[in-house]
């Protein structure tokens, strides 16, 4: 743990003791390539990113690539050899992609044993944000990150309190209650506008909406997947959650909601924007139930919206969604940094990457810069600076704008970030969300964690995958609207298998049996 005075004098003695490196002839140039929101200003003209420039002794020669650019350059960089020194933010360069392309990055546990001495300390706190980028050559060739605040839950479940209060009905905690709180939803003008007919009991997103969508009710079958992929672990044993019978039940009672109309009739197309309308409506939302982020969706009416907590379904106890290591991570194994074969200097490479591996510098990395985002108090407490968003058009805490959002590099301590970094508004929310469902959540072992497979097994993997995920949005929509017959679920099964399903289950068994050392 850092010492409170270097927390708060960071920014003079920074500036103070490294201020000769840019005075020196024989500077390094690093050619940085990062993918960048057009909204923000180059994160290179920060002042932060200018005293990481200083401290490592080196010169940064950005080059900023909009997302949607980049997913089209990305191929032609990667194909033509003309490559960045560094790839910069955890959405430029995929594990996956490095895999791809492996005499383009050089291994770099080396470089961190030497110069990385902050990267290995957030390997030996947390050491998911290692074995994510761990190849199965035992080599990291990209160095991870573990965000700050993060919550444990990935989507919670809001219900109507004010519709709750019109019809004088308690707050559900089991399936089967909260069954007859959605027909009394729909039954007893529970917006209490006269009208029984405009109420939707649930409103629902479509299931391909992640687990914005209807995906959130899985759990309360046992039939969730924690974040990362469709698997859990069971016994040891990794298991596809879509071909067990618990996710049938959950089709089935989807289906039912449908036919009963508890549910938006349009529940398998509804788009993002047009629920966002329907919850934030100025004469009130036009749902009694949602799953969502945090209530904050529901614009207008988010106090109306209180946490939903199940503790009970047909099977047992309800589970949410939820894996804090890859949520704080960054799921499918993203990597903050990685150096290629054309850094002439990985050593000057890694001093500058590894500088945003403390508290001081990970605190500005994950949100923005003291003096534009934060202030220090006199206890080294930092604190947001007074929120500008009417006439900014941001908030002071949106990480994207003066950092880069979920592609941030670096990290803080457990200590560092229970006693000096604050949580945003939203993230306080979501710590709240985390409580109601403590008991809630799987443990570790059921959970898949980010890895990397072997060429051949990551290729086979993503062709199995690409065939399955076609065939759960196909089917998922069509016994939503029609139901599912017990033909119809063993030809499903069938199909799987002749897709290779056990040959993707034994990808990650293996795998998994090698990480956790069975």
């Amino acid at each position: 743990m850092k010492k409170i005075l270097s927390l708060v004098l960071a920014l003079m003695l920074v500036l103070s003791c490294f201020g000769s490196f840019a005075l020196a002839d024989d500077v390094p140039t690093l050619k940085v390539l990062v993918r960048h929101d057009p909204r923000s200003p180059k994160i290179g003209e920060l002042d932060n990113y200018k005293r990481a420039e200083e401290a490592a002794g080196v010169k940064i020669e950005w080059e900023y690539v909009t997302s949607d650019a980049w997913k089209e350059q990305k191929s032609l960089v990667l194909a033509s050899g003309d490559l960045p020194d560094i790839f910069f933010g955890t959405q430029t360069i995929h594990p996956s992609d490095i895999l791809s392309n492996i005499e383009y990055f050089i291994p770099l546990d080396d470089l961190v044993a030497e110069y990385g001495d902050q990267i290995q300390e957030m390997w030996e706190v947390y050491p998911s944000s290692k074995i994510a980028n761990t190849m199965p050559d035992g080599k990291v060739y990209g160095i991870g990150r573990y965000m700050p605040n993060r919550p444990a839950t990935l989507i919670g479940s809001y219900i109507n309190q004010k519709w709750l209060d019109n019809l004088g009905l308690e707050t559900p905690t089991t399936l089967e209650e909260l069954e007859q709180v959605l027909i009394a939803f729909r039954d007893l003008d529970a917006d209490g506008d006269g009208d029984t007919t405009d109420e939707v009991p649930i409103l629902a997103l479509s299931p391909s909406d992640g687990k914005r969508g209807i995906q959130a009710f899985r759990g309360y079958f046992q039939a969730e997947n924690c974040v990362e992929n469709e698997f859990g672990v069971i016994d040891g044993k990794v298991t596809f959650m879509p071909a067990t019978e618990e996710y049938r039940q959950w089709i089935e009672w989807c289906h039912w909601l449908l036919e009963e109309g508890l549910i938006n009739a349009d529940c398998v197309t509804l788009d993002r924007a047009t629920w966002t309308a329907m919850l934030g409506d100025a004469n009130g939302s036009a749902g009694g139930l949602i799953t969502t982020w945090t209530n904050d969706e529901a614009g207008a009416n988010m106090d109306d919206f209180t946490i939903l907590d199940i503790q009970e379904g047909p099977n047992g106890k309800a589970y949410m969604a939820g894996n804090k290591a890859n949520l704080a991570c960054g799921v499918s194994q993203w990597c903050a940094a990685s150096i290629t074969v054309n850094c002439k200097d990985p050593e000057a490479a890694m001093r500058w990457i590894n500088y945003f591996y403390d508290d001081a510098n990970g605190a500005e990395a994950a949100n923005g810069p003291v003096g534009l985002v934060y202030e220090i108090d006199e206890n080294g407490v930092y604190r947001f600076m007074e929120d500008q968003y009417e006439t900014t058009g941001y908030h002071i805490y949106d990480n994207w704008y003066y950092s880069l959002g979920d592609q941030n590099i670096g990290w803080v301590s457990p200590e560092f970030e229970k006693n000096y970094f604050p949580p945003t508004p939203i993230e306080e929310r979501k710590y709240v969300v985390d409580q109601a469902y403590q008991d809630n959540l799987r443990d570790e072992d059921f959970i898949v964690p980010p890895m990397v497979f072997d060429r051949d097994s990551n290729d086979r993997a993503v062709e199995i995958k690409t065939d399955i995920d076609k065939l759960l949005k196909e089917t998922v929509a069509d016994w939503f609207v029609n139901g599912i017959t017990d033909e119809q679920w063993n030809d499903y099964l069938k199909q799987l298998d002749k897709m290779g399903l056990q040959e993707y289950i034994e990808i990650y068994q293996n795998r998994l049996d090698e990480i956790r050392g069975n």
